[in-house]
């Protein structure tokens, strides 16, 4: 059996629960970054095959997931937590900062959640 010698993981937030429903086993995630007890609930429900709720959860955090590639990760994310007070310093070259119209988008979805 294969699935005991390899193990697939989601590499993109808003593949995870498809990804799951066909047998991988969960995700290197960038969303949980900024919301980790939804970003867990929702694999876990997944995992578990509580498909009705894993699909709400993933849901309701797709503007999330999807404004955290805006740019060449990490830089949204890291942004994201700093906005949240949370200091997690700034990006290692050769990136860069995110472009102040990006920044203004990330901070709309963000407020969207509550986040600031």
């Amino acid at each position: 059996d294969l699935s005991k010698d390899f193990t697939v993981l989601s590499g993109n937030d808003s593949l995870t629960l498809p990804m799951i429903a066909q047998g991988a086993r969960g995700v290197i995630s960038v969303v949980a970054n900024v919301l980790p007890k939804e970003t867990s609930l929702m694999v876990r429900n997944a995992l578990e095959g509580n498909y009705d709720e894993a699909r709400v959860l993933s849901n309701d955090l797709f503007d999330l997931m999807d404004v955290m590639f805006i740019e060449a990760s990490p830089a949204p994310a890291k942004r994201a937590l700093n906005l949240m007070g949370k200091n997690v310093g700034g990006l290692r070259m050769p990136l860069k900062e995110m472009s102040e119209e990006n920044d203004v988008i990330l901070q709309e979805i963000m407020k969207k959640y509550d986040l600031i």
